[in-house]
């Protein structure tokens, strides 16, 4: 690397700055002069936030020769944060931008612009130093995305090959003739799910563009995996530090299946030395695309800060305004943000732009769509609920039994993509017509309808992924009857034919109590016998995890004890009540209970119900234990 004693030669003509402490020595979107390097002292950065108004720091360097102003290096050529002085006083060498530039021109080696671009990637492993100990517990977004597909032929022509890179917002700053000069170097290599591509700490094999698949550019420190990006767009590029000639911060992993072009380090840095040209050109363009992602680490640490997906994307585009044309659709994405109904339209609007957009919109619209992982992920599960409940409202078919397989289809898609597991599939009665009963989570108040129904999610589960993947019917339900003005639970539940109970939830009226209360007796007796399994909550009302079960009321254990033949089937459930990122949905199915093998007569039933509890209750505990070991 370049050393202070040969930057005074290469730049004799530059000027050495002594700035105090708190000095600013760039601003956002400031037009760069001068590309300034630090021989003494440290620097702060910052990014300056629109909303809220204030500055948040985001690196500290005291790194000796750490480079101040590389963005003048690519177009638009201005500051993309603000970086102040942070010691008692720092020293400085200033070398205006027109001298750069005339070294660049009667000096075709690019060693000087490698040294920059080794500078600005000391500087993005800092930054995600930092951020693993500001991250402390959390846990940044890294839900499964949806992978485009890309096809190109097992042997493709150099055409294909270029059509590619192309789609790479690093690659299209090169001419063709540039790109059929790197493309008759590439190799391909496929790699699966879980197998590592390259190394932290090691040099990398070579230079790759992301042909199809998702790759995982992550870091390992301090016992915590870290992950910095993933890739899924076909033509994006990794393996940056090939043509530094450093060891990488990070390892990169496949994630799904993907097949990459390599193009190996040796042929790589033989290419850019042969053509001097294009080397200016590549280490010019690498200093672009290190900068963004160092800025990416900056925006992640901004998200630490604040703590808010939809102000860090504003502040994302207010950062990179200067970049973006005035008629671009991604100003239009944090206001879109805003409400449940117009999300669907900005999440288009980013995709749209991570494929096809300008340069600087696709580094926008990749970084944003990173960071709103588990929004994205959320509203995909709101629509799924939403066609929960579309599936028998909206549906042409008025038959009972019709419209429950119809809703334990849409149960079983909205679950697809979740992380569940379900233990104790041997428990189960090789024939239906028993009794299911288990512990009634709550529902988060985010995943309420628009019209003010939940969808209770753990019934739901019971219905389709136990039930009706078993027994091919989803079962027959209770469900609580409604209040006078919930029109939403009417209109849903009426359709299904299920059995209406009376809980603490629904009106006051003790006349239909008791008569409520026969009728379900009657009726789930008459299921029973027809071969349908009936679930049953035993508390009446829902807990969260933590404080579940509640009190068991004796309706469903009077049911199996008029009914000797039946078993209750207990279901123990937990996490049904939190935020599906970062959740995983546990049930184990227990044991099957015939009450008469319990208890000699019905007297005993009371006691046997308040000591069963007990050991249900411990099942419970031991989930919430389970839940607690994986997510450590």
């Amino acid at each position: 690397m370049i050393n202070q004693e040969t930057l005074f030669t290469l730049f004799p003509n530059g000027k050495i700055r002594i700035l105090p402490k708190k000095t600013v020595i760039a601003t956002p979107h400031q037009k760069v002069t001068s590309i300034y390097w630090l021989l003494e002292g440290s620097i702060d950065h910052y990014v300056s936030l629109d909303k809220p108004k204030k500055n948040v720091l985001v690196n500290k360097t005291a790194e000796p020769m750490t480079c101040i102003g590389w963005n003048g290096l690519n177009a638009p050529g201005r500051f993309y944060h603000a970086t102040v002085v942070g010691s008692k006083e720092a020293e400085l060498y200033e070398v205006p931008m027109d001298q750069i530039e005339q070294y660049l021109d009667s000096n075709p080696d690019s060693a000087f612009l490698r040294d920059i671009g080794q500078r600005i990637y000391y500087q993005f492993g800092q930054a995600l130093s930092r951020q693993i100990k500001q991250m402390e517990h959390e846990h940044l977004p890294t839900a499964p995305s949806t992978l485009e597909p890309y096809v190109i032929s097992p042997e493709p022509d150099t055409e294909e090959m270029i059509t590619l890179m192309r789609r790479s917002p690093f690659m299209e700053a090169f001419e063709d003739e540039d790109l059929r000069e790197l493309a008759g170097h590439t190799v391909r290599r496929e790699y699966e799910p879980g197998e590592e591509i390259y190394h932290q700490r090691e040099p990398t094999p070579g230079f790759y563009i992301l042909i199809q698949g998702e790759v995982t550019i992550e870091r390992h420190q301090e016992g915590v995996r870290f992950k910095h990006r993933t890739l899924s767009t076909p033509g994006f590029v990794f393996g940056w530090s090939c043509p530094l000639e450093m060891p990488d911060v990070c390892n990169a992993m496949a994630t799904h299946k993907c097949s990459v072009y390599m193009i190996p380090t040796e042929q790589l840095r033989a290419i850019l030395k042969a053509k001097p040209a294009l080397g200016i050109r590549f280490h010019r363009r690498l200093i672009w695309l290190l900068g963004n992602h160092l800025q990416a680490s900056f925006t992640r640490s901004v998200y630490l800060s604040i703590h808010h997906d939809q102000l860090t994307i504003h502040n994302l585009i207010e950062g990179h305004k200067s970049k973006l044309q005035l008629s671009s659709p991604i100003y239009q994405v944090p206001h879109l943000l805003k409400e449940y109904v117009t999300k669907p339209i900005a999440y288009d609007i980013l995709h749209q732009l991570n494929q096809k957009g300008n340069a600087a919109e696709k580094f926008i619209a990749s970084i944003s769509l990173q960071l709103l992982r588990h929004d994205e992920k959320e509203l995909k599960f709101m629509q799924g609920l939403n066609r929960i409940y579309e599936s028998v409202t909206e549906n042409a078919e008025t038959d009972p039994e019709a419209l429950r397989k119809a809703c334990s289809a849409s149960t079983r898609q909205l679950f697809e993509p979740l992380e569940v597991k379900i233990s104790g599939w041997e428990q189960l009665p090789k024939s239906a017509g028993h009794i299911f009963i288990y512990n009634h989570l709550l529902n988060d108040p985010n995943y309420t309808l628009p019209n003010g129904f939940q969808i209770t999610l753990d019934s739901h589960f019971i219905s389709s992924l136990i039930l009706d993947a078993t027994y091919n019917s989803p079962g027959i339900r209770t469900v609580r009857m409604s209040k006078g003005p919930e029109y939403g639970h009417q209109d849903y539940y009426e359709r299904l034919g299920y059995i209406n109970v009376f809980t603490q939830d629904s009106d006051n009226a003790p006349a239909r109590r008791e008569q409520a209360k026969k009728i379900f007796y009657e009726q789930a007796t008459a299921h029973l016998k027809a071969g349908e399994n009936v679930i049953i909550s035993p508390e009446g009302t829902s807990y969260a995890s933590e404080e579940s079960p509640g009190p068991f009321k004796m309706g469903a254990f009077n049911l199996a004890y008029q009914n000797p033949e039946v078993c209750i089937v207990p279901i123990v459930l937990f996490n049904f009540d939190k935020r599906i990122p970062a959740n995983t949905y546990y049930a184990r199915i227990l044991e099957p209970l015939k009450l008469h093998e319990k208890v000699e007569n019905e007297k005993q039933l009371k006691p046997f119900v308040y000591e069963y509890q007990r050991t249900f209750a411990a099942e419970v505990e031991k989930i919430r234990r389970l839940s607690d070991e994986q997510k450590k």
